[in-house]
């Protein structure tokens, strides 16, 4: 028995507030398994509106059990006991590291905190086009799935596993 594939609608939203619902009326809701709302720091009401729609958001947040802003930039400052318990050589040395370190950080336990930055987006900015949007989102996504295998002990991956236990196996 042959079923149809699920179709999940990722929408990029920054400041979309006033856009939001409008986009996500015209979806055509007969083919549509799945809308996920990747807000990238919006200011304005977008997370209230998607959240009246119904909407699955905020992704990273809710698999890492975290509640940051924006994950994108890639400003972080870590503390030097953390990066000698994670395996980031293990990482892309391309966009994605920031999810793959989020990650890793989070599954050896150590605590994030946020201090919010100006984030400006403007041409300029960015030169990524469609294609490599579309790539970076299904990297994000990928990390997202191994790290839950990882964390619910489906698949296990010594890239979350803190070195610092790891050593501690060692006979």
């Amino acid at each position: 028995m042959l079923t149809s594939p699920k179709v999940v609608v990722v929408m990029p939203a920054y400041d979309a507030g006033r856009t939001l619902r409008m986009t996500y009326e015209e979806l055509p809701k007969d083919c549509v398994n799945l809308v996920i709302v990747v807000d990238d720091g919006s200011t304005d009401a977008t997370l209230d509106v998607a959240r009246q729609i119904g909407l699955e958001m905020a992704l990273e947040n809710r698999v890492f059990g975290l509640s940051l802003s924006e994950f994108h930039t890639g400003y972080r400052a870590f503390r030097r006991e953390a990066l000698e318990c994670v395996n980031f050589a293990a990482n892309s040395d391309g966009f994605i590291f920031d999810q793959e370190i989020v990650a890793q950080i989070v599954a050896a336990g150590f605590r994030i905190a946020e201090i919010a930055v100006p984030t400006r987006y403007f041409p300029e900015a960015s030169s990524a086009g469609f294609t490599a949007s579309t790539a970076y989102g299904l990297r994000i996504l990928a990390v997202l799935f191994w790290y839950t295998l990882h964390r619910y002990g489906l698949h296990r991956s010594c890239r979350f596993d803190s070195l610092r236990l790891r050593y501690t196996r060692l006979p």
